[in-house]
């Protein structure tokens, strides 16, 4: 699972939609944040790299910064 930070709040739905369109599950889990898996992915290489061309794209677009984080699954279903 990956987290991403957002540098301003308000854009959650946007990025996670866009995402998702993408193939991607994303979800918001509080402010400025969205985590991330691709289940496609064949390991966890693979999934870093699509999502950061993703990511790329999206903030070109809207101008926002994203931060990406690895993060046990266990740690976000305990902050819900």
């Amino acid at each position: 699972m990956i987290r991403l930070r957002l540098s301003e709040p308000g854009f959650e739905a946007d990025l996670s939609t866009f995402l998702c369109r993408h193939e991607c599950q994303a979800e918001v889990v509080e402010d400025r944040t969205v985590v991330v898996e691709l289940p496609h992915a064949l390991h966890e290489e693979q999934a870093l790299r699509e999502l950061g061309l993703y990511v790329r794209l999206w903030q070109a677009l809207r101008g926002i910064t994203v931060c990406v984080e690895h993060v046990a699954i266990g740690e976000i279903r305990s902050k819900r």
